[in-house]
């Protein structure tokens, strides 16, 4: 199959579009098979590289809008006297609990990263401690001193390490908490 048997097959199967959008279809056809043309391979292996014209063709449609998804709203609904009226009489209860619901949130965020905060800093004490250990563990007359005390500063080193990894964790978590939340907020924005 040649190029122009080819970006025949396509144009039927692009048949219910605009001429103008299969026009542009084919035209981005025909670039890709003087790309791959360019690369070296022959005009019927460029094709066979493109796929058949009924793949091709619907990789096409699929990529493309539909007229409904192009098209913009064209209608939302009005809100009526009484409904207009029961939001502002409702204001104050729902406005509370919305800024107490915002409030919840924001404060177990804050809370747990507070919390987070804290055990990094005790995972920092503990490898200090170990620094600390070892350190002084040279200042020591006797050999079972020294010995004991580069064990313990060792292990509390360890110990602090694997807090951080951990905590590590629970920040990858705290950080999918808050974007989730954050979401939950666009969304409701977005709908309204």
């Amino acid at each position: 199959m040649n190029q122009h048997e080819f970006l025949s097959a396509v144009r039927a199967q692009l048949a219910g579009l605009p001429q103008g959008d299969a026009d542009r279809f084919l035209d981005y056809c025909r670039e890709m098979i003087a790309d791959r043309m360019e690369d070296g391979l022959s005009e019927a292996e460029a094709i066979a590289a493109m796929g058949t014209p009924e793949e091709v063709a619907s990789q096409l449609l699929l990529d493309t809008p539909t007229d409904q998804a192009a098209a913009p709203k064209s209608h939302r609904q009005r809100l009526k006297a009484w409904q207009i009226l029961l939001i502002v009489l409702g204001s104050p209860l729902w406005a509370s609990l919305l800024l107490t619901l915002v409030i919840a949130a924001v404060s177990l965020v804050i809370g747990l990263a507070a919390v987070l905060f804290g055990l990094y800093c005790a995972a920092g004490g503990i490898i200090i401690g170990g620094l600390g250990a070892i350190i002084g563990g040279f200042a020591k007359i006797g050999m079972p001193d020294l010995l004991f005390a580069l064990a313990a500063g060792f292990l509390l080193i360890g110990i602090g390490l694997l807090m951080i990894l951990g905590l590590n964790w629970l920040d990858g978590l705290l950080i999918r908490l808050v974007k989730g939340l954050c979401s939950l907020f666009r969304k409701k924005e977005a709908s309204q």
